[in-house]
């Protein structure tokens, strides 16, 4: 499986900042979930912060794709997947 990975993808150093802030963004969520799990704030902003997490998750696979089908393919299916969560979420917040 890691040799199927890695025929599709390579390191880019663009995405490594963009997986650091999506990492950061998903543990100020938990975060503030931990602080008081029952309350509904925390809890929605943590729904906001996955789906803010997720979509900037996907963005640097699209960046390290080798070939533009992988990157398209990403881009059209899990990324804006991440941008639907974003607007629910923030409704609900």
């Amino acid at each position: 499986m890691i040799e199927s990975l890695a025929a599709h993808f390579f390191l880019n150093p663009y995405a490594v900042p963009i997986v650091v802030v999506s990492a950061v963004i998903y543990l100020i969520g938990l975060f503030i979930l931990y602080q008081n799990p029952k309350a509904i704030a925390n809890v929605s902003f943590f729904m906001i912060c996955i789906a803010v997490s997720l979509w900037l998750f996907t963005l640097p696979l699209v960046y390290m794709a080798r070939n533009a089908e992988t990157a398209l393919l990403i881009y059209r299916r899990a990324t804006f997947l991440g941008v639907v969560f974003i607007t629910t979420s923030s409704y609900f917040f």
